[in-house]
């Protein structure tokens, strides 16, 4: 994954990656979307030693924003704390929240979408007031409500996919906040989709025997690529 913080709002965002090779494209992507979102400049740019920022495309970038580029010592992860301390705040809710649900570590895509989202939401002690990363800039989108990583949930699913007598919802798991609805894993096909009508039993969890029979459990082998895409098809997509 790769975990970017904006320093005076201290607001996160995560892109989720399938190799280094992606990092410069992800770095540059970031950098232009929140320029237009803030409307500023970026004034720098600070990451560790690691090659796959020094690609030409996004020096050529840098230099042509005139944003200054500095890189941490080897070995020397204070020079870069304020990233480093985020790393570590993320990875500690990821975990708890995959252990809290006993749900499969396949599924930390969704869980570090959804670490982040609450992170940028939260207080922060850095800022005025303790402001949370969201009202930095003065962004009120982000009123929403926060439900429990992996709690059992309820998506209507649409009619025109459905005969007269079937079911008018799917039993599923919640997995985060799209800016469309909410992201639900089925969990008898395993697909992840969002959904906007969504009743969610707040804290309450498959048991261990469901989620072995779903193939949901912790005992599921870790998986250390993005195996499950954390941009969940959209529902009509999803029943066909």
């Amino acid at each position: 994954m790769g975990p970017f913080i904006e320093e005076m709002s201290r607001e996160a965002c995560i892109k989720t990656l399938e190799s280094r090779s992606e990092v410069a494209a992800a770095t540059l992507e970031l950098i232009k979307k929140e320029q237009r979102r803030t409307e500023a400049s970026l004034v720098y740019l600070r990451n560790d030693g690691a090659k796959d920022y020094k690609t030409k495309v996004l020096q050529d970038f840098l230099r042509q924003e005139a944003i200054r580029h500095y890189v941490s010592e080897r070995y020397c992860p204070q020079s870069n704390g304020l990233a480093e301390r985020l790393n570590l705040t993320i990875m500690d809710k990821i975990r708890c929240m995959l252990i809290d649900a006993n749900l499969t570590p396949k599924l930390w895509p969704y869980a570090v979408h959804y670490a982040v989202l609450i992170y940028n939401n939260l207080p922060h002690s850095a800022l005025d007031n303790h402001k949370s990363p969201k009202d930095a800039y003065g962004d009120s989108s982000h009123l929403l409500k926060l439900y429990v990583f992996g709690s059992i949930c309820y998506a209507l699913q649409p009619s025109k996919l459905l005969h007269k007598l079937e079911e008018r919802s799917a039993k599923g798991l919640f997995l985060g906040i799209d800016p469309a609805g909410y992201k639900v894993l089925d969990v008898q096909s395993k697909v992840a989709y969002v959904a906007r009508s969504v009743m969610v039993f707040d804290g309450k969890f498959l048991s261990t025997e469901e989620n072995q029979i779903h193939g949901l459990s912790r005992e599921e082998e870790p998986t250390h690529s993005n195996s499950l895409d954390p941009t969940p098809t959209r529902l009509e997509d999803s029943r066909d």
